[in-house]
């Protein structure tokens, strides 16, 4: 199996949200791979950080936390070439933004799964016929 999940995904595994497709993903990943563009560890870090800011969780939940993101970000594989113009495109023709886009094109590009929680970025990928990862 080899799945794109973004930040939202991560991060409603991450702090403990109750999402199923979130849990099962980040438990199903053990056999397979998740596929991320080079700027989901920082998009995740961020999030955690402004749960914390915001009082969301305390600094032991947070440190708990971030151990589970390094371990994630150690399993991850980066993308770090993406194809800049597709992004472009995919971001101005259906009104997301460019990090959102990156993850689309990503599973375009590598015939990754998408898995999201943004419901445009879902939106657009059935638009496009690309695999959205359920349970």
């Amino acid at each position: 199996m080899r799945v794109c999940a973004d930040a939202s995904v991560t991060l409603a595994f991450l702090l403990d949200e109750g999402s199923t497709t979130a849990n099962a993903l980040m438990y199903e990943l053990e056999d397979g791979i998740l596929l991320v563009p080079a700027h989901w560890p920082t998009e995740v870090l961020n999030g955690l950080l402004m749960s914390l800011r915001r009082g969301r969780m305390d600094t032991e939940t947070f440190s708990n936390q971030f151990a589970m993101f390094q371990s994630l970000n150690s399993k991850a594989t980066l993308d770090r070439d993406p194809d800049w113009a597709e992004i472009a495109r995919i971001a101005h023709e259906f009104g997301l933004t460019a990090y959102d886009a990156a993850y689309v094109e990503l599973c375009k590009r590598r015939g990754a799964s998408l898995s999201t929680l943004d419901r445009r970025m879902g939106v657009v990928a059935q638009q496009l016929a690309l695999d959205i990862y359920s349970m």
